[in-house]
């Protein structure tokens, strides 16, 4: 028996092109044959990925700074990432195989639009201020300076 090309598996007489796309895993080939859109893609998710973890990090530290639980905090956020990349996965090839790719889609997106949501609201700001507060000028400071 010869060898067997992957783009051949499972073809249909209606569409062999795009049953190849489904069957491999590169599908951003499926929308376009040039390398560039998938290389400049994974450039961005390296810059972002590397980013978050950076800032990740410096806000755990500002939120427990004196406390002696970053360790404790780095963990745990570790854990619930872990935890949530593993659930929404899970969850969310259950809302595309019942309900479709779109609503796929719709429901990440409004998972994600909510935890901005949350943070907007009950997330303290974390960015330490450039003067120490007795140094901080005030309304009084600055009507008696004019």
């Amino acid at each position: 028996m010869g060898r067997t090309d992957r783009r051949h598996l499972g073809t249909s007489t209606t569409s062999p092109h795009w049953t190849w796309c489904r069957t491999d895993s590169r599908w951003v080939f499926c929308i376009d044959r040039d390398p560039a859109p998938l290389v400049v893609i994974q450039v961005l998710d390296g810059l972002t990925g590397a980013i978050l973890g950076v800032l990740t990090t410096l806000v755990i530290a500002d939120l427990t700074k004196g406390t002696g639980r970053f360790n404790l905090a780095q963990g745990l956020v570790g854990t619930l990432s872990g935890v949530g990349a593993s659930l929404s996965t899970s969850i969310s090839g259950l809302v595309v195989e019942r309900f479709g790719h779109t609503a796929g889609f719709l429901s990440v997106t409004a998972v994600g639009l909510l935890a901005v949501a949350i943070l907007w609201a009950f997330m303290p700001e974390t960015k330490p201020s450039a003067l120490p507060r007795a140094e901080q000028p005030t309304a009084d400071r600055a009507v008696s300076a004019e």
